[in-house]
């Protein structure tokens, strides 16, 4: 399930084939951003969408995920020293040794990782058929027609438990590590992106993973694409019936 760097360039590579083998079209092609919080099943989801609509179309349109391998491909892209990577992960918080090499000049600010974090997303929003997970990707690609952006959640105690489960934690432990990427996560957009990303008017749609199971999350999700499924007629009845029950008394 997992999205590791040979998987990503085995991507980038097929995309880039297939960009020059056949002629550019006017409608780029769709992205998909998830924000998630820690054992609400986002990435998880992330992957079962990519899987299926990889299947769809045969694996002729490949979909990616990319979730921590970003860290690597901003790496790799940018020349940025390695000991940067834990940028990307959960924790944060810089050390002492690394603000006196920031303010020395010996490694690049941290608001410099994100302005080539956001460069490798966008780069790879151009591609499309990318499945973004977290890093604030809905808030990069805001502004892109093709991107649609999804918010998964859940409670804290069915959050905690699924933590519990998939890493072997006591629930005491398992509730420090989901309130503590809670902090980050709100804390790293907040900082650089000066929003909550609990406004539910930064996503096109929000599940709740306590209700939802992850294959229903996956055919919401799909509902947000073009070619959906759902027949031209079918969209009609429906804003038809949108519009009725409007005007009703």
């Amino acid at each position: 399930m997992k999205t590791d760097l040979r998987h990503l360039m085995a991507y980038l590579r097929a995309m880039e084939y297939s960009m020059e083998e056949t002629p550019a079209v006017d409608a780029p092609k769709p992205i998909i951003t998830i924000s998630r919080q820690r054992g609400g099943l986002g990435t998880i989801i992330a992957h079962k969408t990519a899987d299926f609509l990889t299947q769809q179309s045969n694996g002729k349109e490949p979909w990616v995920v990319v979730d921590r391998s970003l860290a690597q491909r901003v790496m790799d892209d940018h020349h940025l020293s390695e000991r940067l990577s834990r940028f990307f992960t959960e924790g944060q918080t810089a050390s002492i040794q690394d603000r006196v090499e920031e303010m020395l000049g010996l490694q690049p600010s941290r608001w410099t990782v994100v302005e080539k974090m956001a460069q490798t997303m966008m780069h790879l929003a151009e591609i499309g058929r990318v499945i973004f997970v977290g890093r604030a990707a809905n808030l990069v690609t805001a502004h892109l027609p093709q991107a649609y952006h999804v918010r998964v959640i859940g409670s804290l105690e069915r959050r905690v438990q699924r933590v519990m489960e998939s890493e072997k934690l006591s629930k005491a432990d398992a509730e420090a590590l989901v309130r503590k990427s809670d902090y980050d996560r709100s804390h790293f957009v907040s900082n650089y992106f000066h929003v909550k990303p609990d406004d539910a008017t930064l996503y096109d749609l929000t599940i709740n993973t306590d209700r939802v199971s992850a294959e229903k999350a996956v055919l919401l999700i799909l509902q947000l694409l073009p070619k959906s499924g759902l027949h031209r007629t079918e969209e009609e009845k429906i804003s038809h019936l949108h519009i009725e029950a409007l005007e009703s008394p």
